[in-house]
């Protein structure tokens, strides 16, 4: 009787085992790594700062993740002729919806997602040719896509490359003057580690 229950028991860890397998597919996940914007508008720096984000997977494919910049990007307005006239920060916070690409590779996950942008401005100046002149910016909102990959070290830990198209756009004031709308489009590369809970 006792060499049986062994025996039932051993059958069920096996059997069990795949639909183990398949719960670790969705749950929570979080990542922390690096991002560096780069504005198309040759006017405007380029920047890295930290970032951090927080995802939920659905299954193998689907997943929705918001990611935001620990420290707001500090961007720098020069025109030519002018040099430097404005400076402002800029801290975009993105949702986005991913696919994962299935049946590639265990190790290695291709993703591609589209989502929003909601990019706060905040301490905007003028400089230069526009020192002590009223400066102000809306803050800049889009749509954005996304293209990277996933590298699983094991059933948790991950590393990330990605590559994101940033379609913003928002008005400028100067003296009180309200500017046509400006586009703020960006490329934002970036590298992060990555933990599923």
């Amino acid at each position: 009787m006792k060499r049986t229950l062994i025996a039932l028991a051993l059958v069920g860890a096996v059997t069990a085992a795949p639909a183990f397998a398949a719960d670790t597919d969705n749950g929570f996940y979080a990542t922390a790594g690096v991002n560096v914007l780069n504005p198309n508008a040759h006017e405007l720096s380029t920047e890295t700062r930290p970032v951090v984000g927080i995802g939920y997977a659905f299954d193998r494919n689907w997943a929705v993740e918001l990611n935001t910049p620990l420290q707001a990007y500090r961007e720098r307005v020069a025109v030519d002729g002018y040099g430097r006239v404005a400076s402002f920060r800029a801290r975009p916070t993105e949702l986005s919806g991913l696919y994962h690409f299935d049946g590639l590779s265990d190790t290695w996950s291709p993703y591609v997602g589209l989502g929003y942008a909601w990019t706060r401005t905040t301490d905007e100046s003028g400089r230069g040719a526009l020192a002590g002149v009223p400066v102000s910016l809306d803050n800049a909102n889009g749509p954005l896509a996304r293209v990277g990959i996933d590298w699983n070290f094991d059933r948790n830990w991950f590393a990330r490359a990605d590559a994101t198209y940033l379609d913003l756009d928002t008005h400028a004031r100067v003296a009180g003057l309200r500017s046509n709308e400006l586009a703020g489009n960006s490329w934002q590369y970036g590298v992060a580690l990555g933990y599923r809970f």
